[in-house]
């Protein structure tokens, strides 16, 4: 089975808690065609994160995974300098 969290997350929470403190909504700068209702593309989210986790130790990794229908997903990993 693939590990998907450390088992100590002390440092990891105390500085995602700190981030968070900091961070202000992602811009909604896409729409649903379906539903009409706006939200916040991935690139949205990144440009949102990108300058306020750093100052906390912290990083994102994503990794693109095919589907056996032939669509992709992303994994995305939450990183702490600390290797929680």
């Amino acid at each position: 089975m693939c590990q998907t969290q450390s088992d100590q997350i002390n440092e990891i929470a105390k500085a995602l808690a700190a981030a968070q403190a900091e961070l202000e909504p992602a811009a909604k700068n896409a729409e649903n065609p379906h539903l009409r209702n706006r939200y916040a593309d991935l690139s949205a989210v990144y440009e949102a994160i990108r300058k306020v986790l750093p100052k906390h130790g912290l990083a994102v990794a994503q990794v693109m995974l095919p589907r056996d229908d032939g669509k992709a997903h992303v994994r995305t990993t939450l990183l702490h300098e600390s290797g929680q």
